[in-house]
């Protein structure tokens, strides 16, 4: 049992590597382009959209691809162990370019697109090596729970040692050395993921469906639907919290040290969180855990919108609302592979690689129209950078960190319990596959 678990930990060791590429770009990038190269604000933020567009697409791609892919290393494994080095590699190009003196737009687009690219490649079949490494639906809830220490783990890396790239003479020396170490993390973390899975990455038996064929069966799959659902009300409204209390901190609150404290307070408390979620999907169902750990999210929210609370009080509402997230992406992440053998016992196939690239997809595609919809927000009620915010813009602002993503949140709570599918029923499916297989 401690050999199956330590492999379980060496494949979610992975996520540590990927997170703290994405998670490094989606706090700096934007600040890398316009402050360290000059881009403009607006066409920092059109690169930003484009680039994340460019990889959502790419993840249905890369999908298709490793659905067909056979080699004597396995069916996922060699994307990584391609991707991984690669992707570094652009990772660290991409965070050169102040060092290198460029001011070009177009090579900034470039260089963002190479690096989103390359992300998909390494990305979508790691998440697919989650239905080689077990069929039973309780390990797969504790594996996603594994897979989520290891991207808060990387979370709080960034978060913590931010203030030593985004502010000095030094910036972008600073910031290349720590993507240097951090692009390097990553590829020994994907490898050892890789690594970890061995010879369970064999293909399967049956030859995939076209693509069309493959998205006709997960669409014609109530709980895949749901899940869709789900991932898109979950990539719409939580995420939003974190972006807009950058300016909730400094214009509504006017404590700009909030914002440092209250996000590294739900890195915190995600890592709290996780463990207590894991153990409620196993006992319970994964359904319901999600539900409730919406519930717990959205209510700190609110919290938040009610009594605009600064100084050490955010730190606890903060830890709050982690906990909360802590439970979102590793339940969704944990019932996607039970999906997939849904599909499977009615006929239509094991869409793995598939099913996760819409997923994340349909995820980064909602996180994109929410960071629209916020700009939209922020330039109709007057909102102006550094300058004291007319009453529109703040309350425009508070409602967007806090009432929005809240109301959104026990919508999320509300919809996840239509997913159906429970481990009695996933026991009985994966029973009926392996007669069937006989």
């Amino acid at each position: 049992m401690r050999r199956r678990e330590a492999r379980y930990l060496a494949y979610a060791s992975g996520n540590f590597g990927k997170n703290v590429m994405w998670s490094a770009a989606d706090i700096t990038l934007l600040f890398m382009m316009t402050d360290l190269v000059g881009v403009a604000p607006s066409a920092a933020g059109l690169i930003f959209l484009i680039g994340l567009g460019f990889d959502a697409v790419l993840d249905l791609v890369v999908g298709w691809a490793a659905e067909r892919t056979r080699t004597r290393f396995g069916q996922f494994r060699p994307y990584l162990l391609i991707g991984a080095p690669l992707c570094a590699a652009a990772f660290v190009l991409l965070y050169s370019l102040p060092l290198l003196g460029v001011t070009d737009a177009a090579i900034v687009a470039t260089a963002v697109i190479l690096f989103r690219g390359l992300f998909a490649i390494a990305d979508i079949p790691h998440n697919a090596l989650i239905t080689r490494l077990t069929r039973d639906s309780r390990a797969r809830t504790r594996i996603a729970g594994y897979r989520m220490v290891f991207s808060s783990g990387a979370s709080l890396v960034i978060s913590l040692a931010s203030p030593l790239f985004l502010s000095g003479g030094d910036r972008a020396e600073s910031l290349f050395l720590f993507v240097l170490l951090a692009g390097t993390g990553a590829v020994v973390t994907l490898v050892i993921a890789a690594q970890a899975v061995g010879n369970a990455d064999r293909p399967a038996s049956t030859v995939p469906l076209p693509l069309r064929g493959q998205l006709t069966a997960i669409l014609a799959s109530a709980d895949a639907r749901m899940l869709l659902l789900i991932t898109v009300l979950t990539g719409l409204f939580p995420p939003l919290f974190a972006k807009t209390f950058l300016y909730f901190g400094q214009y509504v609150l006017g404590e700009p040290e909030t914002v440092r404290i209250c996000l590294t307070a739900m890195v915190i408390g995600q890592l709290i969180g996780i463990p207590f979620w894991s153990w409620l999907g196993t006992v319970t169902e994964k359904a319901w855990a999600l539900s409730a750990s919406h519930m717990v999210a959205a209510s700190g929210f609110l919290c938040v919108w009610l009594f605009e609370p600064g100084g050490i009080t955010i730190a606890a509402v903060g830890l709050w609302c982690g906990v909360g997230l802590g439970g979102l992406y590793m339940l969704i992440w944990a019932m996607a592979p039970d999906v997939v053998e849904q599909i499977e016992a009615g006929g239509g196939g094991r869409p793995e690689a598939m099913l996760f690239a819409l997923l994340i997809f349909a995820m980064k595609l909602a996180i994109s129209v929410g960071a629209l919809v916020l700009g939209l927000v922020l330039d109709g009620s007057g909102y102006r950078p550094g300058i004291v915010q007319p009453a529109g813009a703040r309350t425009a602002i508070a409602a967007m960190t806090a009432l929005v993503p809240s109301l959104g949140g026990f919508v999320c709570a509300v919809t996840a319990m239509r997913y159906r599918l429970s481990h009695a029923e996933h026991l009985r499916l994966t029973r009926k596959i392996e007669a069937d297989a006989k």
